[in-house]
């Protein structure tokens, strides 16, 4: 299956399955407005940041967050990418 995530200013991101469009993960970990989201090559982690400047990564086996940097920038982070 293919997948494709979203951001959003509800302080959420989720994880769509494309051919369905079903929702297969909410995750609201973040205290602020998510902007950044970006899928390691092999599908298996997510990073996400908010406008509170946090950046965290997500492990899709679990749905759990596997870690989290708190004041990553100084400001609102916009974007993101993970590599292999």
């Amino acid at each position: 299956h293919r997948h494709v995530g979203t951001t959003s200013f509800d302080h959420t991101w989720r994880l769509w399955d494309i051919e369905t469009g079903q929702c297969l993960l909410l995750q609201d970990g973040h205290s602020r407005q998510v902007f950044a989201l970006s899928f390691h090559p092999d599908g298996s982690l997510v990073a996400t940041a908010d406008f509170g400047s946090v950046l965290q990564l997500w492990d899709l086996r679990t749905g759990q967050s596997a870690h989290d940097v708190a004041n990553a920038h100084a400001r609102r982070i916009l974007t993101a990418d993970v590599s292999p």
